[in-house]
């Protein structure tokens, strides 16, 4: 009887720890402090997409610049997105550390350009020549 009831705690304990929801610890991780550069995407629109276009102007000079992509989550997580560039190529970092229900990650990549892409109405920016990178997605601007 002592064991039964012991297998049952164990397999209930079991159960229960596996439906819980992911959580990432941001304890560690700095506040997000908003700048007025930053570019934000919310699930409701893109604001401050002027800074966005200036540092592809930028590129286009050759031109040193720095942008921040700070994408929001519907549940309100912020995502950062920072594009550095050189004068010769961009350098990603994707921050998802903020975000509860995300990986949790900070991943980098090396890229050649930016490419605007039209699809339909909405255009579509994305990184290119970036190795073997799976965050090459920057934005979708719908019209």
């Amino acid at each position: 009887m002592k064991m039964r009831n012991s297998l049952f705690a164990l397999l209930s304990l079991i159960f229960i720890s596996g439906c819980q929801s992911p959580q990432n610890n941001t304890d560690d991780i700095p506040k997000l402090i908003s700048s007025p550069d930053d570019v934000v995407n919310k699930p409701n629109g893109i604001q401050n997409i002027e800074r966005f276009e200036q540092f592809l102007s930028n590129i286009k000079k050759g031109k040193a610049d720095e942008v921040r992509i700070v994408h929001y989550t519907i549940e309100g997580d912020p995502i950062l997105h920072v594009l550095e560039y050189d004068g010769d190529i961009i350098n990603s970092t994707y921050d998802t550390r903020r975000d509860k229900y995300g990986q949790g990650s900070v991943s980098h990549t090396t890229c050649s350009s930016i490419e605007e892409v039209q699809t339909g109405e909405d255009t579509e920016y994305i990184l290119e020549g970036c190795g073997n990178s799976e965050e090459t997605h920057i934005f979708t601007v719908a019209k």
